[in-house]
């Protein structure tokens, strides 16, 4: 998977964030496969290095919890 498809799927795992912080984890996450890239790595080793998607929202929506942003209620 390429960088333009993880942050695709990431978006959407992260729906029940608000834009900002949905915002946030997208430029989080892009940077460190950039910083990758940078040193070497394809888009999709650098991917593959960050582990698996639902893992990462789960991570996001606890870090924003702890600081203090309410998530969407979901639909």
């Amino acid at each position: 998977m390429n960088k333009t498809e993880f942050q695709k799927q990431l978006r959407a795992a992260l729906s029940s964030l608000t834009c900002r912080e949905r915002a946030r984890a997208l430029a989080f996450y892009g940077e460190i496969i950039d910083d990758s890239v940078e040193n070497g790595a394809s888009e999709e080793e650098a991917v593959a290095a960050l582990g698996d998607i639902g893992e990462l929202a789960q991570r996001a929506v606890e870090t924003a919890g702890r600081d203090g942003v309410k998530t969407k209620k979901p639909l």
